[in-house]
Order: structure tokens, then C-alpha cells, then sequence
């Protein structure tokens, strides 16, 4: 991804609410104005939900055994926000570390699939944010320098699942809106 906007940090798993405000009206601004996210200002700090492209209404949800799934989107869900924190870049893309706000696990995409862990290894944790903007951008599994899998809707219910696939950019089911 690539941008001019945002670039507010904010250190620690339990940065203040202010902070977090100012996170979302950052966002808020970028999404409404089309801003892209700059590679080249590293650090920048997200906060939001990811609801699915391809099943409006859906949003990522977690739990705190690090289940990772498909609820319908609700605004004071706090298993429904995520963290997102650029750590670093590479080849145009934003390698970001994204940790769920209320259970404060590190969503990750190991080769054994998707959860969300207290201590995952590093490698599970860096994250390729592909896409325009954070209103259309896939989620996928950084290994060596290669995209393999992205995160995918598989199907909607209570709750639905997401799972891995290989990714492909015309496949809206593995992308995701970043929303407040």
C-alpha cells in the first residue's frame, strides 16, 4: 500500500483513549478522503474493524482462546477491533502487526493456518497489507518475501468462518474495509 496521510504513533498495547481517538479520526479522514498508506512513513498506529468486502455487515472477530471467525458487525465489540502498527515495508507493501483490542492477541497466519496468540513467532505476526487504502486492502502471510495466503471469508452464519487462500486480488471474498 502507499500513502501521503496518517502517521500518529502510539506506543503500547494499552495506549490511552485519546490516543486511540485520535487513531480513528486519522483514519476516518484517510478513508473518507481516499488516502492511501505511505511505506515510507513507518509507524504509523489503526484502529477499527475489519468488515468484509464481500459479505457487507461481517466483520473479523476473535475470542480470548485466539479463535478467529465471522460475526455480524457490532459497533461495541470490542473482539471485533483490532490494533494495526506499520512495522515496517517492503517491495511497496506495509508489513504491519495487528492485535486484537480486547483479548490483546496478535492475529497471525502461520502455515498451519489463522488464529490470534499471545506469542506467536514473529515471522506468523508480519502481515502484508495489500490494496489502495485500508477501505480495500487483503490481509496475507509474509514468508521470505512472497504473499501467499490471505485471509478469506468462507461463509457467513453464527458465527461464520474465515480461512486461507491463496490470494488473488480479483477475489473479494479475501478482502477487507478497515471501518470505525
Amino acid at each position: 500500500m502507499s500513502n501521503q496521510s496518517h502517521h500518529a504513533v502510539v506506543r503500547g498495547p494499552r495506549a490511552g483513549r485519546a490516543l486511540a481517538r485520535i487513531s480513528l479520526a486519522l483514519l476516518t479522514v484517510a478513508a473518507a478522503t481516499g488516502l492511501t498508506v505511505s511505506s515510507a512513513q513507518a509507524g504509523y498506529v489503526l484502529l477499527g474493524r475489519f468488515e468484509s468486502k464481500s459479505a457487507p455487515g461481517w466483520c473479523l472477530d476473535s475470542n480470548d482462546a485466539g479463535r478467529v471467525y465471522l460475526k455480524p458487525c457490532e459497533a461495541r465489540n470490542q473482539y471485533q477491533t483490532w490494533r494495526i502498527e506499520q512495522i515496517g515495508s517492503e517491495a511497496g507493501h506495509d508489513l504491519v502487526a495487528i492485535w486484537n483490542a480486547k483479548s490483546r492477541r496478535y492475529l497471525f497466519i502461520g502455515s498451519g493456518g489463522l488464529g490470534a496468540a499471545l506469542t506467536p513467532a514473529l515471522q506468523e505476526t508480519r502481515i502484508v497489507a495489500d490494496g489502495p487504502n485500508w477501505r480495500s486492502v487483503q490481509l496475507a502471510r509474509h514468508v521470505n518475501g512472497s504473499y501467499y495466503d490471505c485471509i478469506r471469508v468462507l461463509r457467513t452464519g453464527d458465527p461464520g468462518e474465515v480461512g486461507l487462500q491463496k490470494c488473488d486480488p480479483g477475489w473479494w471474498s479475501q478482502t477487507w474495509k478497515l471501518t470505525d
